[in-house]
């Protein structure tokens, strides 16, 4: 049992459908139904009725339901014991984020919707960039920006000064896994070693930093087919064996990835951490301090 499943139950609840619960969470259908459905089986009760009227709480769904929704409401009181990320109070204004596209892509969707249902008055800009250049004007301009590294590597950051020239809030370690077809030779382990990789075809992150990374941490060169943004975008490839990819554990949560493509853990357990950065001289803002907030606890609960 996991915090994803206990918001989409509630979600469905509140809701009463799955389709809507859905949409409000910017994940598939599939996606909630397989976990609702591990959920059950964990527990051993029904927690939905399932009929052509549509879905509808079980006695024993209502009861979880209710325990569910005070667990997710201490959760979040949890956040308060940090008095950076603890402020209550009516926020208006606007903040800026220069972010990487893990962040647009994973994060602010559900951003979005947080803050526009519960502070009308912000205004929010999403600014899409590469790590490099988001420092640049970070140094121009007193902003927030969100950038994601591999380990504590500081190879991404090795732009504009060094990133000893910011602040650093770190919001979320994800773990990366590899990704390849079922029929492919490391699809037999129960592992992989990274220096496995060096053999194969590799889509990897657009991100910049991973090559120097694997090149001085573990002394060998990436034989690199292609960048992708997006892994799931590249899907196809991997389906086909004509290439292996990186994807990190969230993504794989979030998605509902084919039958024939196996997720085989790395035995160093790599992770790409998401770190919030901002000047020295460079005071948050009540609004900045609520982003830096929402943030960890939308990617807390992937």
């Amino acid at each position: 049992m996991n915090v994803e499943q206990l918001q989409y139950i509630c979600a469905v609840a509140e809701c009463d459908s799955i389709t809507a619960a859905a949409k409000k969470l910017y994940v598939t259908q599939q996606t909630i139904s397989k976990a609702v459905a591990k959920l059950e089986r964990e527990l051993g009760v029904q927690l939905l009725n399932r009929d052509r009227k549509g879905i509808s709480l079980t006695e024993s769904g209502e009861l979880f339901v209710l325990k569910a929704n005070k667990i997710l409401v201490e959760l979040e009181d949890l956040y308060s014991i940090n008095p950076l990320l603890c402020d209550d109070e009516d926020f208006c204004g606007a903040a800026t984020i220069y972010c990487s596209n893990y962040f647009t892509y994973r994060v602010a969707p559900k951003f979005i919707t947080y803050f526009s249902d519960r502070y009308p008055n912000v205004q929010l800009h999403f600014v899409e960039l590469p790590a490099k250049d988001a420092l640049s004007l970070l140094l121009e301009k007193d902003r927030l920006g969100f950038i994601t590294t591999i380990e504590d590597f500081p190879s991404v950051s090795q732009t504009a000064g060094g990133i000893a020239q910011f602040k650093t809030i770190t919001v979320y370690d994800d773990q990366i896994m590899l990704l390849c077809c079922t029929s492919h030779p490391l699809a037999q382990q129960d592992q992989v070693d990274l220096k496995d990789l060096a053999d194969y075809a590799l889509l990897l992150s657009s991100n910049p930093g991973i090559e120097d990374f694997f090149a001085k941490q573990y002394k060998m060169k990436l034989n690199v087919l292609m960048y992708s943004a997006n892994m799931l975008s590249s899907i196809e490839v991997i389906r086909a064996g004509s290439g292996i990819g990186l994807i990190t554990h969230s993504t794989i949560a979030n998605s509902n990835l084919p039958n024939d493509v196996a997720i085989i853990p790395i035995a160093q357990k790599p992770s790409a951490k998401s770190h919030f950065v901002y000047l020295k001289n460079h005071e948050l803002t009540p609004l900045e301090r609520e982003v830096v907030k929402q943030s960890s606890r939308i990617l807390s609960n992937f």
